[in-house]
């Protein structure tokens, strides 16, 4: 725990998402609606390759959910490009632990 420049507190936890956001939202109870209490964690871009080529975001974040079990909210597709011989690439942002989970599956469904 230690102060930053412009005055506000920097609370460090190590945990998964279950944890920090548990930690998180008792420090927002006890601080009150006058405290803004935000919650960061490492994020990570992963490419999923040769998707057919009418997939949809939705279907990717679909299917990354079903693989992993991750919130559908914790999934963001960033962009869906055209590749070669009519497949398709996606680059999402996860979590790291989401990302890892992901490619100790190795392929999506």
């Amino acid at each position: 725990m230690r102060q930053v420049r412009s005055g506000g507190l920097l609370i460090e936890v190590r945990g998964d998402t279950a944890q920090v956001e548990a930690i998180r939202a008792e420090v927002a109870r006890s601080a009150g609606e006058e405290v803004s209490v935000k919650s960061l964690q490492a994020m990570t871009m992963v490419e999923v390759r040769d998707l057919d080529q009418w997939s949809t975001s939705e279907e990717v974040s679909g299917a990354i959910n079903a693989a992993t079990d991750a919130d559908q909210a914790a999934i963001r597709v960033l962009s869906i490009r055209q590749q070669f011989g009519g497949t398709q690439a996606a680059v999402i942002l996860v979590s790291r632990d989401v990302a890892g989970k992901l490619l100790a599956s190795g392929r999506l469904k």
